[in-house]
């Protein structure tokens, strides 16, 4: 939560009034399948909306919404089907930095803040039926890198990587990632 008020007081004090009041609306989805064979697998799949505030003519403090669902199955030989399903819900609040104006045909960026994340795992087989494991909850820091390739005034396409960590030992190779892939507009 201190993370939140601290990026909100950042661009309270530092937007300017001749730049601001440009607002940008994405949508971007990451799916993942990889297939051992009918009975083992892995599928996830997430989709994001962010709402992005220019307040300088490179910089832009980003509000998003991730929902997200991992499904693993595994069947040994012989034995019952392990299905292990895991649901994400990410709000992210990050400062995001261009290296190229806003009129600019390729717009790479990068962002930084933090993400409050609930995730809830469960596990089934066969036999038993879906029973909710421990998950996570908490607010932890976020990372990301992308690219942004205008088409009109208005309309871009945008891909980028993000990264997060639940557990703030671990060094950054070892964190959660997630590519994507999206649309954005700005009004």
């Amino acid at each position: 939560m201190n993370t939140k008020v601290f990026l909100s007081a950042i661009v309270l004090f530092i937007s300017t009034p001749c730049l601001a009041g440009i607002f940008e609306f994405s949508l971007s989805t990451s799916f993942k399948n990889s297939n051992i064979d009918a009975n083992n697998y892995t599928k996830s799949t997430s989709n994001t909306a962010s709402v992005s505030y220019y307040f300088g003519s490179m910089s832009a403090i980003e509000y998003s919404y991730t929902s997200g669902e991992t499904l693993q199955a595994a069947k040994p030989t012989g034995g019952e089907t392990i299905i292990l399903r895991s649901t994400s819900t990410i709000h992210g609040l990050d400062l995001v930095f261009s290296f190229a104006e806003r009129g600019a045909a390729l717009q790479p960026f990068v962002k930084a803040g933090a993400a409050t994340i609930v995730r809830k795992n469960f596990y089934s087989t066969d036999s038993i039926p879906e029973l909710e494991t421990p998950g996570y909850s908490g607010t932890v820091p976020s990372v990301g890198v992308g690219v942004k390739i205008q088409l009109t005034k208005t309309f871009s396409i945008k891909a980028g990587l993000d990264g997060w960590s639940i557990d703030n030992s671990k060094p950054l190779n070892e964190w959660d990632h997630a590519g994507r892939v999206g649309v954005s507009w700005l009004f």
